[in-house]
């Protein structure tokens, strides 16, 4: 066995102890970080159902948080959990949310994104932007109904 698995075990305890004191601390980012490491971690070693149920956990607490980094990584570990167990409509909707959440929409991460959206068929269904063209439109209209303008960009 390879030291670095031979390490998993130290891992997994470790991110659960980081989980546990950051919920008695009520850090919801700390939280939201805990369990999309330990969701990344379960992905990796094969077990994808596991991991996104530790990323839904995580999508959850950062949204409450309003911790929009972890929300991001929540949607990206979940889109790949996903794509892992071969649910390729949901995790390009997890994809598409976490470029649209991205802090650096020109950065090296959104474009390995937009690469998986490309690479996971349909590849003019989601633009560039993350947005489908469909609700785009309806945000427009939307926006045009309620007398505002639109901030969303053009189809």
């Amino acid at each position: 066995m390879s030291p670095a698995i031979e390490r998993i075990p130290d891992a997994l305890q470790h991110f659960r102890r980081s989980l546990a004191i950051a919920q008695a601390e009520g850090d919801h980012a700390g939280e939201a970080g805990a369990l999309n490491r330990l969701g990344e971690l379960l992905r990796q070693q094969g077990h994808p159902a596991e991991a996104a149920a530790a990323h839904r956990a995580a999508l959850a607490v950062a949204a409450a948080g309003r911790s929009r980094p972890e929300e991001a990584s929540a949607h990206l570990g979940l889109a790949n959990a996903l794509h892992d167990a071969g649910d390729t409509l949901d995790a390009r909707r997890h994809w598409a949310a976490a470029l649209r959440l991205h802090t650096d929409p020109a950065g090296t991460q959104a474009a390995a994104i937009r690469a998986r959206l490309r690479q996971s068929g349909e590849a003019g269904a989601i633009d560039a932007t993350g947005f489908e063209p469909c609700a785009k439109a309806t945000r427009r209209q939307v926006t045009a109904w309620a007398g505002r303008p639109s901030a969303a960009p053009r189809a």
